[in-house]
C-alpha cells in the first residue's frame, strides 16, 4: 500500500514537471546578445560637472525560470548591480540594471532597461526586440570610446518623473549603457568599464 502511494506520487510529480518544461520558452542567442555585462564588472559614469557614479555588477543570471504555481514558464536573464542608496540609509543596495525575458504565448520577447544612476532611474516599460531592431543606429563618442552601434531610447512609461530621473538612454549594442540624459538636462557618460 505504501509502495503504491509512493509510485503514484512519483508519477504525478514527473507528469507535472514534464508538462511545465514542455511549455517553457527560451531566449535566442540573438536576444541574449543584448546583455554585454558580466559579474564583477564595474561601470564608471561621469557628469560634466565632475561628479562620478559607480555601478558594480553583482549578478548576471541566465536560464532563470520563475518559481511557483501559475508562474509563466519563460526564460529570464537579469543583471543586478550594487549602488549606494541615495535615501536616508546611505547603504549599498542591489537593484536591477537589465532584464530580458523570452516570449510567451501572448507576448514577444522583451528587454527592460532599468539603469539606476546618481540617485535617479530610467523607468521605461519593456521594449520588444522587434521594435528595437527598427531603431536607427548612429555613432556616438564618449570618454570611454567611439561607438557605431548606438540607439537612443526614450522613456515610454507613464511614470511621473522626478528631476533626478533619467529621461533618455543611449545604448551601444556592443557595450550597453554609454550615455544617459536626466530630466533636468544633466548628461552622464560612460568613463570606464573595469573588469
Amino acid at each position: 500500500m505504501v509502495n503504491r502511494a509512493i509510485v503514484t506520487i512519483s508519477v504525478m510529480i514527473t507528469l507535472v514537471n514534464m508538462s511545465c518544461s514542455q511549455n517553457r520558452t527560451y531566449l535566442t542567442e540573438q536576444e541574449k546578445a543584448w546583455n554585454p555585462y558580466k559579474e564583477g564588472q564595474i561601470l564608471v559614469f561621469g557628469a560634466v560637472d565632475g561628479h562620478t557614479d559607480t555601478l558594480v555588477i553583482t549578478k548576471a543570471e541566465d536560464k532563470r525560470f520563475p518559481d511557483g504555481i501559475g508562474a509563466l514558464q519563460n526564460e529570464r536573464l537579469r543583471v543586478l548591480v550594487r549602488v549606494n542608496d541615495p535615501g536616508i540609509s546611505k547603504k549599498s543596495i542591489e537593484v536591477m540594471l537589465l532584464y530580458i525575458f523570452s516570449k510567451t504565448v501572448k507576448d514577444l520577447s522583451e528587454i527592460s532597461f532599468e539603469i539606476p544612476l546618481a540617485g535617479g532611474r530610467f523607468w521605461g516599460k519593456p521594449y520588444s526586440f522587434d521594435k528595437l531592431d527598427k531603431y536607427e543606429e548612429f555613432s556616438l563618442q564618449t570618454p570611454y570610446g567611439k561607438f557605431d552601434d548606438v540607439i537612443r531610447i526614450g522613456d515610454n512609461s507613464d511614470q511621473v518623473f522626478r528631476e533626478n530621473d533619467i529621461a533618455t538612454i543611449f545604448w551601444s549594442k556592443s557595450v550597453g549603457y554609454i550615455k544617459c540624459e536626466k530630466k533636468d538636462g544633466t548628461i552622464w557618460e560612460l568613463l570606464d568599464i573595469q573588469k
